[in-house]
């Protein structure tokens, strides 16, 4: 699988925490769930985060609380910023881009 690099976003594009889409950031698990697992960051307003059992690749057999994990940003929503491991970015972003390529050459 390839590196990708990401640009990044220009200063007024940046959420509310002040992280851009696609930044990785480290956080640190404060709560594992059967949903997923809960996270910190050092984002600008200090809200948890979260990462869903889909957007893991590490076992959460293998997590302890404090334990840290290099992640992507995704984007916020009301009660969450949601994060996935970076393994899992890379193969959504490899899908999305074939995806593109097919639509781009068959026409669709």
């Amino acid at each position: 699988m390839r590196n990708i690099k990401l640009l990044k976003m220009p200063a007024e594009i940046a959420d509310s925490c002040g992280l851009y889409r696609g930044q990785t950031t480290k956080v640190r698990v404060i709560s594992i769930n059967s949903d997923g697992i809960e996270v910190i960051n050092r984002s600008k307003n200090n809200r948890v985060g979260f990462i869903k059992n889909d957007f893991l690749k590490t076992r959460k057999e293998d997590m302890q609380i404090l334990s840290s994990l290099y992640v992507y940003y995704l984007g916020e929503d009301d009660e969450y910023l949601h994060f996935c491991e970076d393994v899992i970015y890379q193969e959504i972003f490899n899908r999305f881009e074939d995806i593109y390529k097919w639509r781009h050459f068959s026409g669709n």
